[in-house]
């Protein structure tokens, strides 16, 4: 979801901060597009009827916007930057058009209002929605290592403001490149699929309105303001983020870059998580068809899984219910994490004082 390549030529041999960010998290974001590519599917029809498993995806994704964005909005309000002149130009790259927290808030709300109507009407039941948090305010069963990452993010970046630089750069960019490929598929699904309540009588007509309804309704936060679809904003972005960085010092840039690796380090391991939980609720679906083929009381209608068995039971079922390779390319992040790490330490912070 990261571009690869830099927001600008650079005239000289010393690469520029978007660049050496870029080669630090390349590894990282190959094995997280891959990840993504296999798992977006599965959201989707054929293998759900409504966007249960999206919602409960971008509910790993709301607090991280909501954090650094947070973050940057009470600096910007304490002009608590340190330097003047960082102050100033952080001021300048921050663009309310690119403020995404609002934006995935009404998504997920509207998501879950359709999901919980399609419950009502006694068509399907998933529990688990009720542990989605739409507003994303007080955690519902989140994993433990999501609010260990953004209880991270407000103390780097109070800390540290430039490091804003680094969520900035990886978690805004991303929607311009991968992020506009995720939006197409996810439109794909029809707007029956995102709001199965609005259409299942027939009174709307499943055609352009509709589709404009679904971005603006419960794709919002793929969609940017304007005629340019958010080139504009990116091109202005860009301009403000080499600015900012003509101000920082040399070591700065290396902790801008090392915060990079821990972000996508955390982002890896959310979507390992992801995956986890999508391959799960695969797992019971196949579980409850086969105990009605057999005629077995599957009354609890769940696979239980014991938590002794996980490294065994849990990623056998995961290897035979997610597409192929998917198992080994989850258990493969591990491998991508060490060789962005190594990167990262070999090639952008190798001046770096010891001990410090």
């Amino acid at each position: 979801m990261l571009p690869l390549r830099s927001s600008s030529s650079s005239t000289t041999s010393s690469p520029s901060l978007s660049q050496r960010i870029n080669t630090a998290t390349r590894a990282t974001h190959t094995h997280l597009n891959a990840l993504i590519i296999s798992l977006l599917p599965l959201a989707l029809p054929p293998h759900n009827s409504d966007p249960t498993i999206y919602a409960r995806g971008i509910e790993h994704i709301l607090p991280i916007y909501k954090a650094f964005e947070g973050a940057f909005r009470l600096l910007l309000l304490r002009q608590d930057f340190g330097q003047k002149a960082v102050g100033e130009r952080m001021s300048r790259m921050h663009i309310p058009r690119l403020e995404r927290t609002e934006r995935l808030s009404a998504d997920l709300g509207s998501i879950l209002r359709g999901v919980k109507e399609h419950q009502r009407q006694g068509r399907e039941s998933r529990p688990e929605v009720a542990d989605i948090d739409c507003k994303g305010g007080e955690k519902l069963q989140r994993p433990s290592h999501l609010a260990i990452f953004a209880s991270c993010i407000h103390d780097s970046v109070y800390k540290k403001p430039h490091l804003l630089l680094a969520y900035t750069w990886l978690l805004y960019m991303a929607l311009f490149s991968g992020g506009r490929y995720i939006r197409q598929k996810l439109q794909q699904a029809g707007p029956g699929f995102w709001d199965s309540a609005e259409y299942r009588d027939g009174s709307v007509r499943l055609g352009e309105k509709g589709e404009e309804r679904v971005v603006d309704d419960f794709l919002s936060f793929w969609t940017f303001e304007g005629e340019e679809d958010g080139e504009d904003i990116k091109a202005d972005f860009k301009r403000q983020f080499q600015d900012v960085e003509m101000a920082l010092t040399g070591l700065e840039k290396d902790e801008v870059v090392q915060e990079a690796v821990f972000i996508m380090q955390s982002i890896i391991r959310m979507v390992k998580e992801i995956a986890e939980d999508v391959g799960g609720e695969h797992a019971r679906s196949c579980q409850k068809q086969l105990a009605r083929m057999s005629g077995e009381d599957d009354r609890h209608g769940r696979l239980e899984i014991q938590r002794t068995d996980e490294l065994s039971m849990h990623w056998l079922l995961l290897k035979h219910v997610l597409p192929m390779g998917m198992a080994e390319l989850i258990a493969g992040a591990g491998r991508a994490l060490a060789i962005g790490m190594e990167s990262c330490l070999g090639s952008t912070v190798g001046g770096r004082v010891k001990g410090e």
